[in-house]
Parts: C-alpha cells; structure tokens; sequence
C-alpha cells in the first residue's frame, strides 16, 4: 500500500470524500475503520466543479477480517537463489490459519524452511477466502502456502 503525491496542489477548501468497499461514507471519522484490517488506501485528488475548489478521494478496501478475530500472525522468510549477499524479506500473512504444502503434501513451517531456495520451482500464497484455498483446506479462514519443488 503507497501513497503517491499528485500533480494537482491541493487548495485549503478542498472537499473529502471517503469511499469504503464501495461506499460512499458521509461522515468518515475513522470509526468505520475500528477492528477491521485495510487492504488497499488510494488517494486521488480531482477539480471540483465549484472555483478553485478540489476533490479529495480515498478509495479504502478492508479485507473483512475482523482484527480481534486473528490468532496468529505467520512469518515466511524468503532468500535469494544463491543464498548470497541477499536481503531477507519477512512476509507476514494474517489470517487465523496458515496451512504450508509441499509437493502436494501439507509440512509444518520447519519442514518448508528446510528446503534450499535452489531447489523451489514456485511458491503460490492463496488468500484466505479464494477458491484454491477452501478448496486445499476446506475452510474459508485459511491461509495456503503451497511449494512446488524441482
């Protein structure tokens, strides 16, 4: 999620307009926000049809997971293929389960973190919700991790 600075300066009676999944929210006071995780900010800024004026709108999508509903928090390290000189990233995926399946077979994160970076072929994250995921795991909550080895 970034935000980019836009050409257009923004006048002092610039007007926002806040639009969440898809609604448009009257009175946006971050209230609507409470308890749920954001998955996508975008800010444009437009003219407005009144003098001098500018339109402000923030596109915010939440995934519908409800923060207090997260049990668990899954770090996934990735290396680079010659395991030299690289950065580690850490990727952090929410949901309330991470399943990890390698070559068809579901492992524990010790088992997928024995696995030499060489030796992947892919790596795919299905969201919790997708059709892959409820159709790996079974359920709709369920993060799937699934490694394809050489």
């Amino acid at each position: 999620m970034g935000l980019n600075a836009s050409s257009v300066m923004v006048q002092a009676d610039t007007l926002d307009r806040y639009i969440v999944n898809g609604e448009n929210v009257e009175k946006f006071d971050g209230s609507q926000l409470v308890g749920k995780t954001v998955s996508d900010y975008k800010v444009t800024v437009a003219q407005s049809n009144e003098a001098g004026g500018a339109v402000r709108i923030h596109l915010i999508r939440t995934d519908g997971q409800k923060i207090k509903d997260i049990k668990a928090a899954t770090s996934v390290e990735s290396r680079g293929a010659n395991n030299k000189g690289s950065k580690n990233a850490n990727v952090t995926v929410l949901s309330t389960t991470t399943i990890f399946i390698v070559d068809g077979k579901k492992c524990d994160k010790e088992g997928l973190n024995k696995i030499k970076p060489e030796s992947i072929a892919s790596m795919t994250v299905n969201k919790p919700g997708s059709k892959e995921a409820i159709k790996l795991s079974g359920k709709k909550d369920v993060t799937v991790v699934e490694v394809v080895t050489k």
